[in-house]
């Protein structure tokens, strides 16, 4: 798969070819809105589902690999704010796949009484 080709619609391809798709890819990609909605929404549905990010574990790596720490704590913001799963139950699993973001991550929103 060629670059231009990704690029008419790398929902379609990220969706159903993530092998194949690179960190390059992605960083072109990631100039449209809908693409990256599709992604940080993908994965919140995952996390929903299964209480835990390793369902998402190649994926968030190739992330890690592609965005700068800006759009990476973009995500953090999206799950914690998106996803139906409190943040302590993947937090820790954040921090292990982006320590490098260690000191920039908001505290953690423990619930009324815990």
């Amino acid at each position: 798969m060629h670059l231009a080709g990704f690029l008419k619609n790398p929902t379609a391809y990220y969706a159903r070819s993530r092998a194949s798709i690179t960190a390059v890819y992605i960083r072109a990609a990631w100039k449209q809105p809908a693409f990256r909605r599709f992604v940080f929404e993908g994965i919140a549905r995952k996390l929903n589902r299964s209480g835990t990010l390793e369902p998402c574990a190649e994926e968030l790596a190739l992330l890690g690999e592609a965005l700068s720490r800006k759009w990476l704590l973009a995500l953090y913001d999206h799950l914690r704010d998106q996803s139906t799963r409190m943040e302590v139950e993947w937090r820790e699993e954040f921090e292990e796949l982006f320590p490098h973001l260690l000191d920039d991550l908001p505290p953690i929103d423990l619930p009324d009484g815990a």
